[in-house]
């Protein structure tokens, strides 16, 4: 779990979702990144951004680290 999830801004229940929705936008993701953990880092303030923003929903959480992760990486690409 992303040490910004366990910071004690979010009860342990958000946690929970937040943790389950990265694990299941990692699942999705293919190929995987060469550096999964800066990977991950992206996926995980995607979902810190949509929850702060209110989005509470996992399955959109992890479609919104998905997207985060893409455009990340297109970035990158088009750098």
């Amino acid at each position: 779990m992303p040490s910004r999830f366990s910071s004690g801004a979010y009860d342990p229940e958000l946690v929970k979702v937040m943790s389950d929705a990265l694990e299941e936008a990692w699942a999705k993701f293919d190929p995987p990144p060469k550096d999964g953990d800066l990977a991950r880092l992206h996926m995980a303030s995607a979902i810190i951004d949509a929850v702060d923003a209110g989005v509470r929903e996992p399955e959109v959480l992890a479609a919104k680290a998905v997207h985060g992760l893409r455009a990340a990486i297109k970035s990158t690409q088009a750098s």
